[in-house]
C-alpha cells in the first residue's frame, strides 16, 4: 500500500478494478479511511522528525559580555558566533585594548551581567577554569564551565547559570557553536527543588 500525493491510498491490486465500482459494504469504507488515517499519520511524523533535527535558536536578542585572556583556539570567533545567533556583544579582555589576565577581564564580564549591562557573559582562558573562578567571585553571578552540549543545557535547566566558561584548549569551532546553541536555547527549569537551590545560593551571598 502507498501513500498518494492527495492524500488518498490504493493497493495495487484494488487499483485495476476500483474505477465505476461504488463500495457496496462500511467494511470497505472503514478500509479506506483508516489508510487514509494511516499516511496522514506517517506524513505528521516524518515532518515533527525534520523539524527536530533542524538547529534551535533563542528567541529575542540578548546583552551578551564576553571575556578573554589570549586570542587562542576560538577566542577570535567568539564574538561573530554569538551575533550571529541575533544577540549584541559587550567585548573584555584580550579581544579589546583592556586588560587580559583571566581574573580582570572574567571578573569585568561578569560584573556587567551582575550589574544589569548584560543579560549573560561567556568568559574564556585556556583551561576555562581560571574564567569560571573569577567570575563566580561576583555576587549573582553563577558561571558554568561546559565542555559539551549536554553540560551547557543542563546548566542553563538546573543551575540557572548566566555566565558560560569555555576552554580554549578543548573547544574547537563546532564544539563552540553546539555549546552556544544548547547554552542560549536553554531555560531554568521551573521545578520547586531546582528553584529552592538557586534561591539558597542567593541566600548565601547575604
Amino acid at each position: 500500500m502507498r501513500c498518494g500525493s492527495s492524500g488518498s491510498t490504493t493497493s495495487t491490486a484494488e487499483s485495476s478494478s476500483v474505477e465505476g465500482r461504488v463500495p457496496s459494504t462500511g467494511a470497505s469504507l472503514s478500509r479506506s479511511l483508516i489508510s487514509v488515517t494511516a499516511c496522514d499519520s506517517a506524513r505528521s511524523a516524518l515532518q515533527v522528525s525534520h523539524r527536530s533535527s533542524l538547529p534551535v535558536f533563542t528567541i529575542g536578542v540578548m546583552r551578551i559580555s564576553i571575556a578573554s585572556d589570549s586570542l587562542d583556539g576560538v577566542a577570535p570567533i567568539l564574538a561573530s558566533e554569538i551575533e550571529k545567533r541575533g544577540h549584541t556583544v559587550i567585548p573584555h579582555g584580550a579581544v579589546t585594548d583592556e586588560r587580559a589576565d583571566w581574573a580582570w577581564c572574567c571578573s569585568r564580564a561578569a560584573e556587567d551581567v551582575a550589574s544589569g549591562a548584560a543579560d549573560q557573559a561567556v568568559v574564556c582562558c585556556w583551561t576555562g577554569t581560571g574564567a569560571s573562578i573569577a567570575a563566580n567571585k561576583v555576587p549573582g553571578v553563577r558561571a558554568a564551565l561546559c565542555v559539551d552540549a549536554a553540560t551547557a543545557a543542563g546548566a542553563r535547566r538546573w543551575n540557572d547559570a548566566n555566565v558560560l566558561a569555555i576552554s580554549l584548549r578543548l573547544t574547537s569551532a563546532p564544539l563552540l557553536a553546539e555549546i552556544l546553541d544548547a547554552w542560549f536555547a536553554g531555560s531554568p527549569s521551573s521545578e520547586e527543588g531546582d528553584q529552592a537551590n538557586i534561591a539558597y545560593l542567593s541566600e548565601m551571598e547575604n
